[in-house]
């Protein structure tokens, strides 16, 4: 399963030379199209679909994160992320949804925080709400 979304967060995220001509591919136990759904991103570091299809994407040293319209093709900036540090390894780091989302809408994001020179990694959590348009705004 780690795999399949691997392949899914690079098929919809890389830009289209990096595949090609969106021929057939095969791997050990399939065969697959990739097909780019979005360009413009700096360096994703994280994708989670949510259950209406759409997709919360991390941009690690933008830092940034969007919400991913798949079916239109369009990246939608989520406002009210906390201070990020971006360097090196730092930044925004990864965006996972509570086992329990649809029921609690809980959203996890892993990020750098603190001075430059002295920055740690932590885990905040937010309630999402049916347009995320802002991290901060239901936060606990």
């Amino acid at each position: 399963m780690r795999r399949l979304r691997t392949l899914l967060f690079w098929a919809v995220l890389l830009p289209a030379a990096a595949w090609g001509d969106g021929t057939a591919q095969e791997s050990a136990v399939a065969r697959f199209v990739l097909e780019p759904v979005v360009g413009g991103l700096k360096q994703p570091s994280g994708m989670v679909f949510l259950p209406d299809g759409r997709a919360l994407v991390c941009d690690r040293t933008a830092p940034a994160l969007y919400l991913l319209d798949v079916s239109a093709r369009r990246l939608t900036p989520v406002e009210g992320l906390p201070a990020i540090v971006t360097q090196e390894d730092a930044g925004l780091l990864d965006v996972v949804l509570h086992p329990g989302y649809a029921n609690n809408g809980w959203i996890y994001l892993n990020y750098s925080e603190g001075e430059p020179r002295d920055c740690t990694t932590v885990v905040e959590r937010a309630r999402g709400s049916k347009t995320i348009a802002s991290w901060g705004a239901s936060a606990s």
